[in-house]
């Protein structure tokens, strides 16, 4: 079984738009304060892109 922060990477990846912490909590029904967790680690490891602003908005690395 994966783990939910790679349950938050393969939304991302399948969802393909910017989004927001809130936006997924909601979608995978989960606390925003941990989808925001999962969100920044995977940043962090250089996984997803995160744009700055009000809401801070995430979206998958483009591959290309």
């Amino acid at each position: 079984m994966p783990s939910r922060k790679e349950e938050v990477l393969r939304y991302l990846n399948q969802f393909g738009k910017k989004i927001s912490a809130s936006e997924v909590g909601d979608a995978l029904q989960m606390d925003r304060a941990n989808a925001s967790r999962y969100l920044n680690d995977l940043f962090k490891e250089h996984r997803i892109e995160k744009l700055s602003g009000k809401p801070v908005l995430y979206q998958a690395l483009q591959t290309e």
